[in-house]
């Protein structure tokens, strides 16, 4: 017996497969650590309350959240995707969401996996690029309708390959997927880009001889014209008819107003992004080399997905997902087998790769982020929670004054009892921008009359607000390290200052100068640090504060107790500025 397990062990076919095994498993291991990361998308909370507002209302024809836009017309082009996600929230939460989000970057995995042959004769060539597509994407995984797109990319060629192989009934799947497509995300577009380029593709094919594949008869081009046509206009089926499909245009010509450069639609710098550039680069000339394996369908969707992504960041995932079958594809006529012919040297390579897989997966983990935080649930040190809370608790009313990054989670939580000044929806607030090339933010403060303020920290950013605003016209009331909110020196707001008026801390004071100015109120200081690091557990600034403060009183060992628990909370880049900045200050 103990002879007949031993000799398996050995045997070719069963090392093989429990190599495969391992090595899945490590692709599936390494790619919940790099994906399984705390909810903070501003975004993600604009799309729960559409969902909630269809649910309740049905489909929104005129923004209902802004008052800077008026009830323009607003394509709630995504409403699907909120829909969906709002359903779920109720019943799992953001735990349960974020899990979700996982098993749709499995499955985007998967679906590439399995959308070409190839991909199981050149397994050990496919596992290590699927992991460099996370690696490369993971900056764009989060949950947001666009990870529907790349599944459904995905999908379209899977259902392509065996059409081709003659399985006819796969057809079906693409006005089918479109449906869902065209109400969940605007990247629908994409599809029948592909139906097109796919047609192109294998007409050429059909007056010249190119690659391993034979060109199909003129009945089958019937029939992908055909279904092209049927999936087109599936595509229109949704509450805003051919608007979804020109969404992404309209975001792209915007580009030209001042202000207005949505980062995700501009490509990376090569400064910083040698990686990326170098990975596409060779990749770009290997498949040049071996482009007599590649079909004319592979090549032209090969060249659009690096369009995408030299054109914007958010296309690098298109291409360094979908790329995969046409790498695989240019394998063809090599082999692994100097490998492949030992299963011990098959066992030893496999544990190699997966092992350093999950190593680089972890090291990227461990490393402080000031968005991508391992775990599950939401990064309320990001979310404006606790000064949306104070904004509900304290029953302010008036006009909002909102940083742009902050509006889609005070939409979920202020909505419709009061209406933000903007948020992520771009598109919406063309003219807005435009004012504001000509105006300062206070000036825009002023010209649209705000009555209270909720802002962030962040810099360089056109309604950022990163300094304190000016005190004898505007009271800060609450801080933490997500925002702060300032009150308008008016009457109907004076008790209130009265009682929350921070008169000295300055949460924007990363020197604390304020420690130095006011020496001789150190105890009023005290009140307040203590104040704001009560009023939100979200406030490692005011904990830094408070070792500053332990210096200048000469407890040194209170600050350095203080100092460790900051560091113990992992604290994003931001927050160690602040804390380096101080301990400059101080000398030491």
């Amino acid at each position: 017996m103990n002879n007949r397990f031993l000799s398996s062990l050995t045997d070719k076919q069963t090392l093989n497969l429990f190599a495969k095994f391992f090595l899945v498993s490590m692709l599936i291991l390494a790619t919940v650590c790099l994906v399984l990361f705390k909810l903070a998308s501003f975004d993600l909370w604009l799309h729960l309350k559409t969902g909630q507002l269809v649910l309740n209302q049905g489909f929104p024809k005129t923004d209902p959240f802004s008052y800077t836009i008026k009830n323009s017309g607003w394509i709630a082009h995504e409403w699907l995707f909120g829909l969906i996600f709002y359903s779920l929230y109720q019943v799992v939460g953001s735990v349960g969401l974020v899990l979700i989000k996982v098993k749709l970057v499995l499955a985007i995995i998967a679906g590439v996996y399995f959308s070409n042959e190839q991909s199981r004769r050149n397994f050990w060539i496919s596992m290590p690029l699927l992991f460099v597509a996370i690696l490369a994407s993971r900056f764009r995984l989060l949950l947001r309708p666009h990870l529907f797109s790349f599944l459904f990319l995905a999908l379209y060629y899977l259902a392509y390959r065996r059409w081709r192989e003659g399985q006819r009934k796969w057809l079906l799947l693409f006005p089918l997927i479109m449906v869902f497509w065209s109400n969940i995300h605007a990247g629908s577009v994409f599809g029948l880009v592909f139906l097109a380029l796919v047609f192109l593709g294998e007409l050429i094919l059909s007056f010249i001889s190119w690659g391993p594949e034979q060109a199909l008869e003129r009945g089958k081009l019937v029939q992908w014209l055909l279904i092209s046509l049927l999936t087109g206009a599936a595509a229109l089926i949704n509450p805003y008819g051919y608007h979804t499909l020109l969404l992404p245009f309209t975001l792209r010509s915007m580009q030209d107003i001042p202000l207005l450069k949505l980062v995700e639609w501009l490509p990376f710098p090569l400064s910083g992004h040698y990686l990326l550039y170098g990975y596409f680069a060779l990749v770009s000339l290997w498949l040049f080399v071996r482009v007599k394996k590649l079909s004319p369908v592979a090549i032209l969707l090969y060249g659009f997905y690096a369009v995408l992504l030299l054109s914007a960041r958010r296309g690098v995932p298109y291409w360094a997902f979908l790329t995969i079958p046409f790498i695989e594809d240019s394998f063809q006529g090599l082999s692994v087998r100097k490998i492949a012919d030992s299963p011990w040297r098959i066992f030893f390579v496999t544990q190699v790769v997966g092992l350093a897989m999950v190593i680089i997966s972890l090291v990227i983990v461990i490393r402080p982020h000031p968005i991508y935080r391992f775990g599950w649930g939401v990064r309320y040190d990001k979310i404006p929670r606790k000064a949306a809370d104070f904004v509900i608790r304290e029953n302010i009313r008036g006009r909002m004054f909102n940083s742009y990054k902050l509006g889609g989670y005070l939409i979920w939580r202020l909505s419709p009892e009061r209406k933000v000044f903007l948020d992520g929806r771009a598109s919406l607030y063309q003219d807005l921008f435009r004012r504001r090339s000509a105006y300062n933010v206070e000036q825009m403060i002023d010209y649209y009359g705000a009555d209270y303020l909720i802002v962030d920290y962040q810099e360089k950013m056109p309604f950022s607000l990163e300094y304190e605003p000016e005190p004898k016209k505007w009271a800060l009331v609450f801080w933490d390290d997500a925002a702060r909110v300032y009150l308008k020196r008016i009457p109907r707001f004076r008790r209130l200052i009265d009682r929350y008026e921070y008169r000295v801390v300055k949460p924007t004071d990363n020197g604390l100068s304020f420690l130095w100015r006011h020496k001789d109120n150190l105890r009023e200081i005290e009140l307040e640090i203590r104040r704001a690091t009560e009023g939100s557990e979200y406030n490692l600034r005011a904990r830094i504060f408070s070792a500053g403060l332990s210096f200048v009183k000469k407890d040194t060992a209170a600050a350095e107790t203080l100092f460790n628990s900051i560091l113990k909370r992992k604290p994003d880049p931001t927050i160690l500025f602040s804390m380096a900045t101080l301990l400059h200050r101080l000398k030491l």
